[in-house]
């Protein structure tokens, strides 16, 4: 999937998801598929996808945006019956992720620690809105199921008078099995940009 070549990638996605079986999508994503509809959470909010059309809509109306739409698909058509392992591994031990090594660190490391630098533990509470739970890594660590069967953690480290705060985001060991390295690239930038929004929500809630 091109990084800035979203519209092909998402009528590529649309035509492989036509040509899956539903009901496999549905059992190994663990996802609800009724009536020609998949109901698939992603970020907490759950999107609706049209079998075999492959559009995917925001729950009330509205077409998702193509990356959300492109991060969804590639998931109903990639997931595999491989389970999660919970054991934790970096970026770079996904196959392929060599080449996009810069991209996942401008896109999703470096948002992260600007974003927390001074403030590590609003991660968990930013992080718990999106269904995410804390985890001993780190100085805060969340996880959040990102899609039903992919989790993603972002773990923070304060800076000291040696080293400035730093960052790192890890997945399950399965989801090498599921997804390639590009997708992971804009799957876990994603809710970066989403915790963005929440910070400055919560923000304004303490100085209320």
């Amino acid at each position: 999937m091109a990084l800035i070549n979203l519209q092909p990638a998402y009528q590529l996605a649309r035509e492989r998801l036509a040509a899956g079986d539903p009901e496999q999508m549905a059992r190994f994503g663990e996802v609800d598929f009724r009536d020609n509809l998949f109901t698939v959470s992603f970020i907490g909010t759950n999107y609706l996808v049209e079998y075999p059309a492959g559009w995917v809509r925001h729950p009330g109306g509205g077409e998702a945006p193509p990356e959300v739409a492109i991060c969804i698909l590639h998931y109903l058509c990639g997931i595999t019956p491989v389970p999660l392992q919970d054991k934790y591994i970096a970026f770079r031990e996904i196959p392929g992720a060599a080449i996009y090594i810069d991209p996942f660190t401008k896109r999703t490391i470096n948002p992260l620690v600007a974003m927390f630098r001074d403030r590590v533990a609003d991660l968990l509470a930013v992080g718990q809105k999106l269904g995410g739970r804390p985890v001993e890594l780190g100085d805060a660590a969340v996880t959040i199921p990102v899609l039903p069967r992919v989790p993603v953690t972002y773990v923070l480290w304060e800076g000291d008078e040696e080293f400035p705060p730093s960052g790192n985001v890890l997945f399950d060991a399965s989801a090498a099995f599921h997804l390639t390295a590009e997708d992971y690239v804009m799957l876990a930038s994603l809710p970066v940009y989403t915790m963005k929004g929440l910070l400055a929500a919560l923000d304004k809630t303490r100085q209320v």
